[in-house]
């Protein structure tokens, strides 16, 4: 997987769910993308940081997933 922004991490995560190893490669050290630099999410005004931190831990802690911050391919 190519990207450690929302939608990176959340088909990382689900891949794993099923079974596959995954490997993702983010650029950054830091996971999340640009959601990450947000407060607020509309409609209903969620923290994305909330959102993003508890995506991010999921995918760091599955056994099946492992993250290559500051890397390219």
């Amino acid at each position: 997987m190519i990207g450690g922004g929302v939608a990176g991490l959340k088909s990382a995560l689900e891949l794993a769910q099923r079974g596959l190893p995954v490997v993702l490669v983010e650029k950054t050290p830091f996971l999340g993308g640009q959601m990450a630099q947000l407060d607020r999410l509309a409609p209903w005004g969620e923290t994305a940081a909330g959102i993003v931190s508890e995506l991010a831990g999921a995918v760091l802690a599955h056994p099946s997933i492992t993250v290559y911050p500051c890397a390219q391919v």
